[in-house]
This record gives structure tokens, C-alpha cells and sequence, in this order.
């Protein structure tokens, strides 16, 4: 018999979890605001998120609505809160969050199979070249969408 349960409960046993100290949580990564980096399906292991935060740190947040999200700091603002943004999202779509509404901090990821921690060059990649290059990303972006239709189409053909 399966059971579905609510993502926000689900994430709330979660982040409980974690808060107890006791464990890091792995969590499976939806949607496709955190392309190219994280993609749909791969985990991402949790821990209690403490600050002060750095940029490239990716932070499980919960939106004033109650909706989790997973994105990155890109800075930090003059009032103590954290900027943060989704690996393939445009810089008008940030997001500033006070740390209370830091619910984990990701301490490794699992993408293809493959063990991805932050002292690895993809993460640190990520961390500090993505984060810098928020404008040119989206042309990058772009470029690779269009290559992967074209590869799609070719197959299809």
C-alpha cells in the first residue's frame, strides 16, 4: 500500500530531524531551479544549518508561504538576511531570507551516482564562478538548452 504524504509535512519531519542534531537527512532534489548542478531526481544530504553563511552555501529556506525551497547564497544583505538564488534562475528572481527561515544547510549531494561534497571542484565551482556570473550564466544556460533540443531532435530523427 503506499502512502503520499504532503512535501511541506515531509520536509517538516525532516528539518525536525535534523534539528535534533543526531543525523544528516538525504533528500531527493525536485524541480529545475538548481540546474545545472543539482537536477531532478538526484539526493541532497541535510544538516542543521547554523550561521553565519557563505556565498556559494545551498540552504533548504521555507517561504513565508510555507513552501520549501533548496537554493543558493549568492550574498548577503545589510540587514542580516541572505540572498539567495537558484542555480538556473535570472537575478530577478531572488530571494531574501533571514536566517530563521533557514531550515538545513546541504553538506554533499548525490548527482549520477557520484558522491559531490563542497571541497570538490564542481561544488567550489559552482560556489564561486557560478555565483559571480549570474548575467553570462543565463546566456550559458540558454546555449546548452538549445544543444540538448538539438541532440533530442537529431535522435528523434
Amino acid at each position: 500500500m503506499k502512502h503520499i504524504v504532503d512535501a511541506e509535512q515531509y520536509l517538516d519531519a525532516v528539518c525536525d530531524i535534523i534539528n535534533s542534531g543526531e543525523a544528516s537527512v538525504g533528500i531527493p532534489v525536485k524541480g529545475t531551479s538548481m540546474l545545472p548542478f543539482l537536477n531532478d531526481g538526484d539526493t541532497v544530504m541535510l544538516s542543521k544549518a547554523d550561521p553565519p553563511f557563505t556565498k556559494g552555501d545551498i540552504l533548504l529556506f521555507r517561504r513565508k508561504n510555507g513552501q520549501y525551497v533548496l537554493h543558493r547564497v549568492v550574498s548577503a544583505d545589510k540587514n542580516g538576511g541572505y540572498v539567495l538564488l537558484g542555480d538556473a534562475q535570472r537575478r530577478n528572481m531572488a530571494e531574501t531570507v533571514m536566517p530563521d527561515r533557514v531550515a538545513a544547510k546541504a553538506v554533499r549531494a548525490v548527482r549520477n551516482g557520484k558522491t559531490v561534497s563542497p571541497d570538490s571542484v564542481s561544488w567550489k565551482f559552482y560556489a564561486g564562478v557560478w555565483c559571480r556570473i549570474i548575467l553570462l550564466r543565463q546566456i550559458l544556460l540558454r546555449i546548452a538548452s538549445a544543444v540538448n533540443k538539438l541532440k533530442l531532435f537529431r535522435r528523434l530523427s
